[in-house]
């Protein structure tokens, strides 16, 4: 399998997988303290396929949002994944693929937020997967709380 934008449509019944035990709660990537935000996750091989992922194609990704103290939208949110050999991040990386957006987005609190990818995303099962969000506000509004458990295959 290749590992980048898919060229088809996907149309198969999604499964749902959760990358991660965590319940904690932790500002990134949907903080609204400040007025432009840009977070890199990095998701490793073998935790992805802790999660049942073993390769295929990614059309949704899932954060939950606790709770947050705004209504103000993220304006240009913008999700972009890629593949890569890194096993750590120690600077923003480039050249990932916009999968979704920019769109204006409101975020939910006290549910799954998902996001159906306008490019789905193949996934090698060799790879690290890394994953970016980020928006562009004019402004710094209160900060809203989430916990991803992550990704749709």
């Amino acid at each position: 399998s290749t590992c980048g934008p898919s060229t088809t449509v996907n149309s198969s019944p999604m499964t749902v997988n959760t990358v991660g035990t965590s319940t904690g709660t932790i500002y990134y990537p949907l903080t609204s303290y400040w007025h432009d935000g840009r977070t890199q996750m990095l998701f490793l091989k073998s935790e992805l396929n802790a999660a049942g992922i073993t390769g295929g194609t990614f059309k949704a990704l899932a954060l939950y949002v606790a709770t947050k103290s705004s209504t103000i939208p993220f304006n240009g949110f913008t999700i972009k994944m890629g593949c890569t050999s890194l096993t750590s991040l120690t600077s923003l990386q480039s050249g990932l693929t916009t999968v979704y957006g920019p769109v204006s987005y409101s975020s939910t609190a006290g549910s799954w937020n998902t996001f159906n990818l306008t490019t789905q995303y193949n996934w090698d099962n060799v790879s690290n997967l890394l994953v970016e969000i980020c928006y562009d506000n004019t402004c710094e509004f209160l900060p809203l709380h989430f916990f991803a458990k992550f990704l749709a295959l």
